[in-house]
């Protein structure tokens, strides 16, 4: 009788493990859904210098100089923090560019889940800064980004 449940364990333990290989990919957003969520306006707030929003196709090349959204100051700024939210089942790369008068910072994330709320960037930069650039170059599936620029003016 041993016999017999031992090998249905296995098969059960094997299967098991098969399946787990093969987890499911990303499943494609709905467009209309992801259109209603890049018109919405994103956070406002006293300390909200810039919020910047793209859409990005899987496969999509956008890892140039200058690729993704820039946000030009008109006077320079102190910038806190950067946080960054996605659409979708997505999961991407973020690079963000802080530019100032003396320094050009990078900071980023890979492999951030959107599914998994926000993404903080260590963005403390006290500098006088002038510009903040932020790029998705990577996505499994097409899906939309939001960055908040959060710091003071002067």
């Amino acid at each position: 009788m041993h016999l017999r449940v031992v090998p249905v364990a296995v098969a059960l333990v094997l299967s098991g493990a098969a399946l787990s290989a093969c987890a499911p990919s990303p499943a494609e957003p709905d467009r209309d859904a992801l259109q209603a969520w890049v018109q919405d306006p994103g956070t406002e707030g006293a300390d909200v210098l810039a919020s910047l929003t793209a859409t990005v196709e899987a496969g999509a090349e956008v890892d140039g100089p200058g690729d993704g959204v820039i946000v030009d100051f008109p006077s320079p700024v102190a910038v806190d923090r950067i946080e960054f939210t996605c659409f979708g089942e997505a999961t991407v790369s973020i690079e963000a560019e802080i530019a100032g008068r003396s320094l050009t910072r990078g900071v980023g994330a890979e492999g951030a889940r959107c599914d998994e709320g926000t993404v903080a960037l260590d963005a403390d930069y006290q500098a006088e800064v002038s510009s903040v650039r932020v790029n998705v170059p990577q996505t499994d599936v097409a899906t939309a980004w939001r960055a908040t620029v959060y710091g003071a003016e002067g």
